[in-house]
């Protein structure tokens, strides 16, 4: 997919990760996350580490977490 300037022009969030009790992302929070980013008219989400998390997740983990829709 091809970006242009305009596209990623504006205000993005850099949002925690929600996790379960046992430590995994909260893929169904991720989601709703999202919905409310975009209801609030965020450009887009910085996920996955932005707030400090990032390090202590796997890369598999994340890549998971990037491809959710």
């Amino acid at each position: 997919m091809k970006f242009k300037r305009n596209d990623l022009a504006g205000a993005w969030s850099a949002s925690p990760t929600p996790f379960t009790e046992s430590l995994k992302i909260d893929l169904s929070s991720v989601k709703r996350m999202i919905k409310h980013h975009i209801r609030l008219g965020q450009k887009g989400v910085f996920v996955g580490g932005t707030c400090g998390e990032g390090p202590w997740l796997p890369n598999q983990t994340c890549e998971s977490l990037y491809r959710q829709q």
